[in-house]
């Protein structure tokens, strides 16, 4: 699995929230995320923790400011004096860090330093970004000599990134420290659903809303009694000390985008940010720029096109002046938004992804195989230069569930169909060879021509529903590495609505069986637990390796209870080291279960999980454990998808 470690810059909270986007867009992926960071922890509060680790750095400090948000120079100078002057004792700590982490890719928005430790680290660094402190600083101290060397050093570490990518709002000369940055949309926060302000509020849909907001630092001097007693609507901040029945005051840490979503007109400071999170829902802006602040050129620029944008003038509006406005804004004409103005997170996040796998595997020939199983799609990116897995990932889909008659459900196969398209927004980047399997419930379900209809219309892709002879192949590639000795190995996969194992006889053949039952149709027909143990039981009597030394289960069932077993929700992100589980971890795991104590393991799966199953496939476990005179089992966290891979021929 791929992890990623992301830098935001130490300035305001505009760079926190876009990465937070752009984390949340890696984490559908499956990617984990490693966040770098001294801003408030409620900015990344809506990552899956499952997927997230943040942690306290300060590679960068920005820009201070003073009254009014205006530029303080002198002590912007000093702090970047002494920021340089522990530039190396910072270095060892990120060098550090970043290796004991094993991170695999570094994305710098857009600290300096990070660039730099990155790069003695020998890890990859992208930089992204609508501007870069060279940029910045050169503006602010243009005559500063002094300044000279700081800020060719600070240019000379830009030009050790990778990759660079420029944001929107971001000039012709914005990021001159990286000359061939490649374009990309709109990277701004967005949710799945939000919330209802007007309700929560008790405020009719009549009642235009107002939404005053400075990002995270400072803010502007702004008449806000005035502007309560003129707007004719409702007026949200958070200042405390307004009194006006108009007003309704915002905590500091409230989730600001549902409030912009719920609002008419945004009063706000230029910042990338607040504009983006703006402009991706058409809201009309109001806006006071910053003196001697270089990205507001950028930013204002950038904002030519919006047809929806008014600029205050410096000094303070009276009274008339801001109800001249307002009335101004109640006028406006309907006018087409550009496109450059869409949110454009998941192309954002699918270009950095394919870029680091191209990076990565430098023209090596990669596979991305996706594996419709009964209960999960299961997905592998496999570079077979290296003879390695790059990235897996998987959702669950539960197309076995509730099957009558051999056929499957339709919400079942809406499920699969969403889930598939989340892995393949991103993998259709990728330049790699591409498969689609079905196993399990595909093999039996006299409706799977629907999926592979579906698949062929809206992807181009072919859906390859194996027999149950290559997926026993499949489980004996998976455990299959260089230099691995497979005399007496039996592998086995518990499936959703099917079991397999498989071995090598003496003549190094493969060889296996396939039962045909997995966790969920055992749970579906049997409904007695002792049916459940008893059909097992018999049917292992029937899997009979003519040599076992080590038993090794494959697939999500064991990394799953072994994650749960361990406490360690991150055992599923491993690469290529094996785990193991022990017969009395899973005794004990069942007798936590049998006390109720199902709660307390939630967060070490990667979903909730029903009860039944997870006490189920613990058991299967211990059972395959007692057939083959074994106390343990290895976990390999390959699955069908990448021995699929690992089977096919170079070239």
């Amino acid at each position: 699995m791929i992890t990623i470690a992301i830098y935001t810059s130490n300035h305001g909270f505009g760079h926190s929230t876009r990465m937070a986007a752009l984390a949340s867009e890696f984490i559908r992926f499956g990617i984990r995320v490693q966040i770098r960071s001294n801003r408030p922890q409620h900015l990344f509060r809506d990552l899956d923790p499952k997927f997230t680790d943040i942690s306290v750095t300060t590679c960068d400090f920005g820009v201070k400011h003073g009254p009014n948000l205006t530029t303080d120079k002198a002590a912007t100078r000093s702090a970047l004096l002494n920021l340089m002057s522990g530039r190396l004792e910072l270095l060892d700590a990120e060098i550090s860090w970043l290796r004991e982490a094993a991170i695999d890719l570094v994305i710098a928005d857009i600290p300096w330093l990070a660039v730099e430790a990155a790069s003695y680290a020998g890890i990859p660094v992208f930089a992204i970004s609508n501007f870069d402190w060279f940029y910045i600083y050169s503006s602010i101290f243009e005559a500063d000599q002094e300044l000279k060397p700081v800020l060719n050093a600070i240019y000379g570490i830009y030009q050790r990134v990778d990759l660079a990518y420029k944001l929107p709002f971001s000039g012709r000369d914005g990021m001159l420290a990286f000359p061939n940055a490649t374009k990309l949309g709109l990277l701004a926060r967005k949710n799945e659903s939000y919330t209802d302000i007007r309700s929560l509020h008790g405020i009719p849909a009549t009642e235009p809303i107002l939404l005053t907001m400075y990002g995270g630092e400072g803010s502007l001097e702004l008449d806000l009694e005035t502007i309560c007693g003129v707007f004719k609507g409702r007026v949200f901040s958070t200042n405390s000390e307004i009194k006006s029945d108009r007003h309704i005051c915002l905590a500091p840490d409230a989730d600001f985008l549902d409030y912009i979503k719920a609002a008419d007109i945004i009063l706000t400071k230029p910042g990338y940010s607040s504009l983006a999170e703006a402009v991706q829902f058409g809201k009309t802006i109001v806006y006071r720029e910053r003196l001697n602040y270089p990205e507001e050129r950028l930013l204002i620029q950038g904002l030519k096109a919006y047809p929806y944008k008014y600029a205050l003038p410096q000094k303070r509006l009276s009274r008339t002046g801001w109800t001249t406005l307002f009335k101004n804004i109640a006028r406006q004409d309907k006018a087409r938004i550009p496109g450059a103005f869409t949110n454009s997170n998941t192309e954002v996040a699918a270009r950095i992804i394919a870029d680091f796998a191209a990076l990565k595997t430098k023209g090596c020939k990669l596979i991305s195989v996706f594996d419709i199983g009964s209960n999960n799609l299961n997905y592998c990116l496999y570079d077979k230069g290296r003879e390695e897995v790059l990235h897996r990932t998987q959702v669950s889909t539960g197309l076995a569930r509730n099957v009558k008659h051999n056929k499957l459900k339709a919400d079942a196969i809406l499920r699969l169909k969403r889930g598939f398209s989340q892995i393949y927004a991103y993998d259709s980047k990728i330049i790699s060879e591409k498969h689609v399997l079905a196993t399990g419930i595909s093999r039996t379900a006299v409706n799977s021509d629907r999926i592979a209809a579906w698949l062929e219309h809206k992807h181009g892709l072919n859906l390859n529903i194996i027999k149950a002879s290559q997926e026993i192949k499949y489980v004996h590639y998976a455990i299959r590495l260089k230099k691995h000795d497979s005399e007496g190995v039996v592998g086995f996969d518990i499936g959703g609505a099917s079991t397999e194992f498989a071995w090598q006889d003496a003549y190094k053949r493969i060889q296996g069986l396939s039962l045909d039952f997995g966790l969920l149709t055992l749970i579906q027909n049997f409904p007695d637990q002792s049916q459940r143990q008893q059909v097992i039981t018999d049917a292992l009597l029937t899997v009979k390796p003519p040599l076992v030394r080590t038993v090794v289960g494959i697939g999500l069932t064991v990394v799953f209870l072994e994650q749960i077993i361990k406490s360690d929700s991150g055992l599923s992100h491993r690469s290529r080291e094996w785990g193991r589980l022990r017969k009395f971890e899973l005794e004990q795991l069942q007798q936590d279960l049998l006390n109720n104590g199902y709660n307390s393991l939630l967060p070490y799966m990667r979903d909730p999980v029903n009860p039944d199953i997870l006490a189920l496939s613990c058991r299967f476990c211990i059972l395959i454990m007692d057939r083959f005179g074994c106390s343990e089992i290895l976990v390999c966290p390959d699955g069908i998808s990448a021995g699929y891979a690992r089977s096919l021929k170079s070239g």
